[in-house]
């Protein structure tokens, strides 16, 4: 009898040691028409905080030699970046200089470009001139109508910025009358643009009529035989003469504005109106 109960205490033990072994494996559970397995348990690798992490540091001479080796790596890698930041900094200044160095030079030579145009048009600057002033046969009491060609004789275009013609009856031994500085603008039908080479002839028409009678008509004109000064046929006590005189503004492509004047009377048995030769009166090219 004492001998099963040793036997039995002796199982139970050997049954209870083995229970709780970690590396045991618990049997297979029935459960239903199902079988559930549970894996062997594994130990905790982590730290706590009753038994900490801990991690060996290998301080043999192929580790520290290994060390030296990546600090060393790390410093050549850090200057070398330190070089590329350095060089593409200076790439950036260099690429800023040749750009304002290329937009000086196009500043440059726009300027060139504008110098040697207006060069060549104040070389080749237009010049408008009358190239002649006639009149038809008169006929008495009717107004005196000019006709005339104005031209440029320049080499560049003008352009007409105000211009201002009178025909009148003028006593010869007056002060010529001069178109006001106040130009009234009262030739409507001229071209605005002349080009170089240009020409335009118009008719204008006056205040001033012709005689009635025709019969005086030697008396305000100037005769054929000398023009240089004119000199005036009269007869009686008459000293007027028909005058064909006025005033043009123009500029040239550089915007410079330029005078002409003219001032011509009429020329007996021509029909035509001859320069007075008077610089005050005759100019032109004249920059305002």
């Amino acid at each position: 009898m004492r001998a099963l109960i040793g036997t039995a205490l002796i199982a139970l033990t050997l049954c209870a040691g083995a229970a709780q072994s970690p590396s045991s494996t618990k049997k297979p559970q029935a459960c239903g028409e199902c079988t559930i397995t549970f894996p062997a348990a594994v130990p905790d690798k982590r730290g706590t905080k009753d038994a900490p992490l801990k991690v060996d540091i290998d301080t043999s001479p192929e580790a520290q030699a290994h060390e030296t080796w990546e600090r060393a790596k790390g410093e050549r890698d850090s200057d070398t970046n330190k070089r590329i930041a350095d060089f593409t900094a200076m790439l950036f200044l260099a690429t800023i200089v040749l750009g304002l160095v290329g937009v000086g030079q196009g500043v440059l030579i726009w300027r060139q470009i504008n110098l040697g145009r207006d060069e060549f048009i104040a070389t080749n600057r237009p010049r408008m001139a009358l190239r002649e002033a006639y009149v038809d046969p008169p006929k008495e009491d009717v107004p005196v109508a000019v006709t005339y060609v104005l031209a440029n004789l320049g080499g560049t275009e003008a352009t007409i910025l105000r211009c201002e013609f009178h025909v009148e009856r003028l006593n010869l031994q007056d002060p010529k009358k001069q178109v006001s500085v106040n130009m009234i603008n009262n030739v409507g039908d001229l071209p605005t643009k002349f080009n170089a080479g240009a020409y335009a002839q118009r008719t204008f028409i006056g205040s001033a009529n012709w005689p009635s009678p025709l019969s005086a008509w030697p008396k305000y004109a100037t005769s054929l035989d000398n023009p240089d000064p004119p000199p005036v046929v009269l007869t009686g006590n008459d000293m007027r003469a028909h005058y064909f005189f006025g005033r043009i503004v123009y500029k040239d492509d550089r915007e410079v504005e330029r005078t002409m004047a003219f001032y011509r009377i009429l020329q007996a048995g021509s029909y035509r109106f001859v320069p007075v030769r008077d610089p005050q009166l005759e100019y032109s090219d004249t920059s305002s």
